[in-house]
C-alpha cells in the first residue's frame, strides 16, 4: 500500500512531496531553484546547527535565491523587449502585496470571528500569506468550489494547482478542502497517493482578512483580492 502523502497549506503551502517540506516561506518552486543551485537542503542543515532561527534560515534562503534571479537577469538578451507595467499587474494577480506584518492582521480582525453559518464570505479570492509573506492564491467559488495556486504569476496557475470541494462548519469554525486533483510541473498526481481533504481551524475573520490554523498549527493568514 502506498504512503499518502500530506498535502498542507502551510510553509509556504504546497508541500506535496513524499511527506511535508519545510520551505521557510519560500513557495516550493522557489526552494528547488535554491536547492538546484546551492543544495539547499544542506545549507539548513548546517544552519541548524548553527542554531540559526526560522526567520534567519528564510533570509539565507531568499538571499540565494536573490543571487539566481540576479544571475538570469544579466543573461538575457538586452534587446528582449520589456513588458509593459499593465501586463507586469496582471501576471502579479491583482498587485497582492508581498509582505504583510503581524499587525495588519491583528488591527483588521482582533479575534473576532463574521461568518455566516453557511461561510458565504468566504467566497473570493485570497492572498494567503506565511512568515507574513504571499504564499499563495486560494479561489473559492460560490458553487462549494475551490482552487489553489502556489505562484502570484498567473503562467504558473496551469502547472502548479489543486482544485476540490470546501466546507464550512460554523459549529467547529473548520473549513475542509477536499482534493479533488493536484498538478503539480504539468503532471497530475495520482489521488491514491494523497489525503483527502486538508483542515483549517478559523481563528478569525473581519474586514476581509482572517486566520486560520492547521493541525500542527501552523497559522496561515489570508487577505481578499477580490
Amino acid at each position: 500500500m502506498k504512503a499518502k502523502k500530506l498535502l498542507t497549506l502551510a510553509l509556504p503551502v504546497m508541500l506535496l512531496a513524499g511527506c511535508t517540506l519545510e520551505t521557510y516561506g519560500l513557495t516550493q518552486s522557489e526552494y528547488r531553484q535554491v536547492d538546484k543551485e546551492f543544495k539547499a537542503d544542506e545549507m539548513v542543515e548546517h544552519m541548524k546547527q548553527m542554531h540559526y532561527s526560522d526567520e534567519e534560515i528564510e533570509r539565507q534562503l531568499r538571499g540565494a535565491l536573490a543571487n539566481i534571479n540576479s544571475e538570469k537577469e544579466e543573461s538575457k538578451d538586452e534587446v528582449e523587449i520589456e513588458v509593459s507595467e499593465s501586463e507586469v499587474s496582471e501576471s502579479n494577480d491583482d498587485n497582492i502585496e508581498g509582505f504583510l506584518s503581524d499587525s495588519y492582521f491583528t488591527d483588521l480582525t482582533d479575534g473576532v470571528i463574521e461568518l455566516s453559518p453557511n461561510g458565504k464570505e468566504l467566497v473570493g479570492y485570497w492572498g494567503i500569506y506565511s512568515y507574513n509573506r504571499f504564499s499563495l492564491g486560494l479561489d473559492m467559488k460560490k458553487d462549494g468550489s475551490y482552487t489553489i495556486y502556489e505562484s502570484r504569476d498567473t503562467k504558473d496557475h496551469k502547472k502548479n494547482y489543486i482544485k476540490g470541494k470546501w466546507t464550512y462548519d460554523s459549529d467547529t469554525k473548520k473549513l475542509n478542502l477536499a482534493i479533488d486533483k493536484y498538478v503539480q510541473d504539468g503532471k497530475e498526481e495520482d489521488k491514491d497517493t494523497l489525503n483527502s481533504s486538508i483542515e483549517y481551524t478559523i481563528q478569525s475573520f473581519k474586514n476581509d482578512v482572517f486566520q486560520m490554523e492547521d493541525v500542527k498549527e501552523n497559522v496561515l493568514k489570508a487577505k481578499k483580492v477580490k
